[in-house]
């Protein structure tokens, strides 16, 4: 009998699973935390495949090794959501002018019945879309579905996320067609929105999925990418991006920071001479990083009230800084 190995993304999820319980102070503890039913007996042996020296393991001993890993994959799936919704609560999401113009199509779409129902928001890195998902999420009662890497490989992979993400099972469907079928089922009677984040994954098979959705049900369907990955996309899968270009509604591109969203993160006295710190803020966070610079001079200047131009300043050149040093990016220098 053949030793059954995880693949390359089966052992990543293990490895993190193996992470997150490690931050415990014990298995027994990280157990109890787990979604359903799990026993520590269980547990500790299909975590032992993670052991190379390991003579067996426990998905040696079952009938249906996948199923198995199915389970364990939606276990860390929802962790990994718990985990976001306590941090949801850590800070607030201000209704920024490019959000609100995304909820506006959003509601928009909700009332077609034609399939021209995608919201495109494209925004540089830095460009909060993360945080907009999470805003629409709240809004809309809005399902974020996570891209990744496999998306570009593999359409069953990008059924089977969308259908986690809905929280419809399909770890015993390995048929595309039926589980296209689920999800269409699962979505035909309902006005829900769709926030696929991290949209630089997209390739032909994810874009008809889409297609497919916006065809059969009334979803409504945010695409949330970086300018880059749009036109990356656009430029290798021309026809099925022109199927998606059809059925948007709208696009909402950040080009630059307004001072009127900046002012929201930032209190009432923070400033000397508000106008002027803003301008030069919103300045350099046009050229980069963006809501994430905006956020970042926020918790700098945290302990400061009536901050005058040069400790605005210095405190501009610390952040800049910083995540310079955290991406490897160039920044281009606020001029006046």
């Amino acid at each position: 009998m053949n030793k059954w190995k995880p693949n390359e993304e089966q052992f990543a999820v293990l490895e993190e699973l193996a992470a997150l319980q490690k931050k415990e102070k014990s298995i027994s503890d990280f157990v109890r935390k787990l979604p359903g039913s799990w026993s520590l007996s269980r547990w500790t042996r299909i975590m032992g495949a993670l052991d190379p020296e390991a003579k067996e393991s426990y998905f040696d001993a079952v009938s249906d090794p996948q199923a198995v890993m199915a389970e364990v994959e939606d276990a860390l799936r929802e962790l990994q959501l718990d985990t976001a919704l306590r941090q949801r609560g850590a800070h607030e999401i201000y209704p920024l002018k490019q959000f609100r113009a995304v909820a506006q199509a959003v509601r928009e779409c909700r009332s077609k019945q034609s399939p021209e129902r995608v919201v495109k928001y494209l925004s540089p890195t830095g460009g909060a879309k993360t945080y907009l998902a999470e805003y629409l999420a709240d809004l809309f009662h809005a399902t974020v579905v996570e891209t990744r890497e496999a998306w570009k490989r593999s359409y069953y992979t990008v059924l089977v996320d969308i259908c986690r993400a809905v929280r419809l099972r399909a770890a015993r469907d390995n048929h595309p067609t039926r589980l296209e079928d689920k999800l269409i089922a699962r979505l035909a009677a309902q006005s829900q929105v769709l926030v696929f984040d991290e949209a630089e994954f997209f390739g032909p098979s994810a874009l008809n999925g889409i297609k497919l959705l916006l065809n059969k049900t009334r979803v409504t369907i945010v695409i949330c990418a970086i300018p880059e990955a749009h036109e990356k996309w656009n430029r290798s899968c021309p026809m099925e991006a022109e199927q998606i270009a059809r059925r948007t509604h709208a696009v909402v591109e950040l080009t630059v920071v307004d001072p009127v969203d900046a002012a929201l993160f930032f209190p009432a006295d923070q400033f000397e001479d508000r106008s002027e710190a803003l301008a030069r803020i919103c300045l350099e966070a046009s050229a980069f990083g963006h809501y994430s610079f905006v956020n970042r001079m926020a918790v700098e200047l945290q302990g400061s009230r009536k901050a005058d131009v040069a400790e605005v300043t210095k405190a501009m050149q610390k952040v800049r800084r910083q995540m310079q040093r955290e991406t490897a990016a160039p920044s281009l220098p606020a001029k006046r």
